[in-house]
């Protein structure tokens, strides 16, 4: 019974010590400080039902990996549509099955094309026409450097051929 009371009184002593805490400070000295804001450098995504995946980048280098299920078919489109100045890269993989796929702004490879204008760079890689089981496909979407941006990436895969997105 004793060990019990003298719990109780040390969490109660406790709680006193810290509500005595809470009220000093800033409320206590009439000094008022404004609440801070504290923004995240993780970025935040958002997937579409139909192969899209909107990625919003603040400023610096970041990734984010999202998983997107596509049906049985060949990949039919994979394009990346980021703000100028933004380096950008991002893979694709179907995990047990492809080697990642790769796409970027700044690659210089023949089966990626870029169309730079004065706000945006628009890239399109060219993919053979195997045929892909349906499944889970991981994509990695990648900001290397540049000022805050939202990507866009659209990746594919059907038994028909879809139009390229504007």
């Amino acid at each position: 019974m004793r060990r019990r009371r003298g719990r109780r009184l040390l969490a109660l002593a406790g709680g006193v010590v810290l509500l005595a805490g809470c009220g000093s400070g800033a409320a206590a000295t009439g000094q008022h400080r404004p609440p801070q804001v504290v923004r995240s450098a993780r970025p935040a995504a958002t997937v579409a039902e139909h192969g899209r995946v909107v990625v919003r980048f603040g400023p610096g280098r970041a990734s984010k990996a999202v998983w997107l299920h596509q049906p049985t078919g060949t990949i039919r489109l994979y394009a990346l549509r980021a703000p100028a100045g933004a380096r950008m890269r991002a893979t694709v993989r179907l995990p047990g099955l492809t080697v990642p796929i790769e796409i970027g702004t700044g690659m210089r490879q023949p089966n990626i094309a870029c169309t730079r204008g004065p706000a945006e760079t628009f890239c399109t890689a060219g993919e053979e026409g195997c045929p892909m089981p349906a499944g889970r496909w991981r994509v990695l979407v990648t900001k290397l450097s540049g000022p805050a941006a939202t990507v866009t990436l659209w990746f594919r895969v059907s038994r028909h051929a879809q139009p390229t997105p504007a």
